[in-house]
């Protein structure tokens, strides 16, 4: 679904917001949660993220309460139909014991507590203890990236100790209420009940308190046994809005004023396009507004005012090319080349080499079965053009992607 990204330039010279956050600033009030050494912000949160949080008080970077117990998530990966929309929420819902089919998702903006430390590292982080200098350097970019396989990698320890923290933020303030010991208290279903009395508050009731209790530190995570959520069948939460045509992707934004482009690409596997033959023929095309050469012929961009002509524009091109030595590229072709490199053991690079194949295979008693077994290039095809809506201000730049 659509993701807004706003990026502003940083005078030279000057803190960035970004910096601020890194060195462990508080900027304003309000909760401030170490998680793995990360600071988690929550003035600045519901100012950056993509619909804003609305109403409510932020518990720490990524959960979200309002009055109404309306509860919100932050998940700042892209979901790419890997399911990361349900399964993050699932990981801090686990801790933060709510129902994973009532929360609301938003997708944040690329900050310091979303880096993913693990695209840099390969190691997840050490919730309790500080940051290594890559997980810092990931966190002052920010690496907030998706890819890899590396979203439950990064967060299944981060993500349930935010849900861990809110929880516990929450339980306080409930205990505070009350006059009562913590441990006379329990969260269950998005409520903070009283053991002696089974007096029950919800979060909504308890966040603006919750908001402003300070943690020593992260509570104790589950134990695997005592997972309610994690490890069970869940229906995604992603799929009601994209089968009924509600979910919003960047191809769908609109704004007042803003043009489309279509893009040609050369035939050729890095091929470049040497030349458009009838550029002033597609300009004149009805909507066609401007032709553009991309790069060093990597492309060329049709703008119109509309999705519909500029994809015609588009296939109205005629262009000179020029395949850069990828002339007669085919599948038969590459078929055959891999096949001789097996034949004539010219193996480029060998990940792992164990034992006496070779001798194995001829030993006594051993009958040899040869045969070749082949898949396609997978292709990591999306339902829809990849595309980005983009609005290019004097000091900014804001993109929706996904």
């Amino acid at each position: 679904m659509a993701q807004e990204n706003n990026q502003k330039s940083s005078k030279k010279g000057k803190w960035t917001r970004r910096a601020f956050i890194v060195t462990g600033g508080v900027v304003g009030t309000g909760l401030v949660v170490g998680v793995g050494g990360n600071m988690y912000i929550t003035k600045k949160i519901k100012e950056y993220s993509h619909d804003g949080f609305g109403p409510g008080n932020s518990l720490n970077a990524w959960v979200h309460i309002a009055a109404d117990n309306t509860i919100t998530l932050a998940v700042p990966r892209s979901e790419m139909g890997q399911g990361v929309y349900t399964s993050v929420p699932m990981l801090i819902a686990e801790e933060l014991e709510v129902d994973v089919a009532k929360i609301r998702i938003v997708h944040p903006q690329p900050e310091s507590p979303y880096a993913n430390t693990f695209l840099l590292t390969g190691q997840p982080r050490d919730i309790r203890g500080g940051l290594t200098l890559m997980e810092k350097i990931a966190s002052f970019l920010p690496v907030v990236g998706t890819g890899g396989s590396t979203t439950i990698s990064d967060g299944y320890d981060n993500m349930r100790a935010a849900g861990a923290t809110a929880r516990e933020a929450l339980v306080t303030a409930a205990a505070n209420q009350w006059g009562i010991s913590k441990s006379d208290c329990f969260a269950e279903d998005g409520h903070v009940i009283n053991k002696s009395t089974n007096e029950k508050l919800t979060y909504g009731a308890l966040a603006e308190a919750a908001a402003q209790v300070k943690l020593d530190g992260i509570p104790k995570l589950k134990e695997q046994k005592d997972f309610k959520l994690l490890g069970k069948p869940v229906r995604r939460l992603d799929i009601p809005d994209k089968v009924t045509g509600q979910a919003e992707f960047g191809i769908d934004v609109r704004r007042e004023g803003m043009r489309f482009a279509s893009i040609r690409h050369p035939e050729y596997l890095g091929g470049i396009i040497t030349n458009v033959d009838n550029k002033e023929e597609v300009e004149s095309m009805p909507g066609v507004e401007k032709v553009i050469v991309l790069g060093d012929g990597q492309g060329v961009a049709v703008v119109a005012n509309n999705t519909w002509r500029a994809k015609n524009g588009a296939l109205a091109l005629e262009v000179t090319q020029d395949a850069q030595g990828a002339e007669g590229l085919n599948s038969t072709m590459i078929s055959e080349k891999m096949k001789s490199i097996i034949e004539n053991d010219e193996m480029i690079a060998t990940p792992e080499e164990e034992g006496d194949v070779t001798k194995a295979l001829h030993s006594d008693g051993m009958t040899v079965i040869e045969s070749y077994y082949e898949v396609p290039y997978l292709a990591q095809a999306t339902m829809e053009p990849l595309n980005c809506t983009a609005l290019v201000e004097e000091d900014k730049a804001t993109v929706w992607v996904g």
